[in-house]
């Protein structure tokens, strides 16, 4: 049996972290850190550093082995090296590399759940990926956070917390899935109902508008591809994200 909660946003998540402690917390955020990570890895990456507030990041910066990325509002901070565009990451070669990282959303929804007995990100791009990780760990529980915008719900990452469950449910024995909130359930129900065309909802977002008007298209498309990526980011005991997928 597998249990699975849906928490709509971080702040949701605070008031009730408590009760799951001992979780696997899978954290989304499709616009755009957790699809960002899976291609860093992808693209050979050694380890992401996520950090949610600014003034820790700026701490990273004496260390000139490090590279800094850093995004608010969806633009990137003139200090940093990178902002948080999975497409820009396409372009460059990172292997054996490390990156301190900050965004909007991602990172503070990493920071809410590093209390967790584990904690991964997920996104469209590595949706079976981390279905079989979950799957092949034998995982009883989890919890996924949706990063939303400012603490607010969004349309994606709630589709794509609906589209986790699905795929968990096609991939174990009938009535192994136990749905334990109402989140969980408008998740699993929203994502049925559009599985077939889920990026035409999308593109009614707030946060596809937000971004479209930054002239992010590449981004706003390569975000809602499925299974580009065999990535699973981890988060470590040191509070590093390394790469815990990448079987075949």
């Amino acid at each position: 049996m597998i249990e699975a909660s849906v928490f709509l946003s971080p702040e949701l998540y605070k008031h009730n972290k408590s009760n799951y402690k001992n979780t696997l917390a899978v954290i989304i955020d499709v616009y755009r850190a957790t699809s960002s990570f899976s291609v860093l890895f992808d693209v050979g990456l050694e380890s992401i550093i996520p950090t949610a507030e600014i003034d820790d990041l700026l701490k990273h910066r004496t260390n000139p082995d490090l590279l800094i990325a850093a995004e608010r509002g969806g633009d990137k901070l003139p200090f940093a090296d990178f902002g948080n565009s999975p497409t820009e990451y396409l372009k460059h070669d990172f292997k054996g590399k490390t990156i301190a990282y900050s965004t909007t959303n991602g990172t503070r929804a990493i920071e809410a759940a590093r209390n967790n007995k584990k904690v991964i990100t997920a996104c469209f791009n590595n949706l079976s990926a981390v279905v079989d990780f979950i799957i092949k760990e034998k995982i009883s529980e989890i919890v996924i956070i949706c990063s939303g915008w400012e603490n607010n719900p969004c349309i994606e990452d709630t589709l794509c917390a609906g589209a986790i469950i699905d795929k968990i449910k096609e991939n174990t024995k009938p009535n192994e899935v136990f749905i334990k909130n109402d989140s969980a359930n408008m998740a699993y129900e929203l994502w049925k109902s559009n599985k077939h065309n889920f990026e035409k909802l999308i593109k009614k977002g707030n946060h596809y508008e937000r971004l479209y008007k930054r002239n992010l298209l590449s981004d706003l498309e390569y975000c809602l591809k499925i299974d580009v990526s065999k990535s699973v980011p981890v988060l470590t005991e040191d509070g590093k994200l390394v790469n815990g997928g990448g079987w075949s």
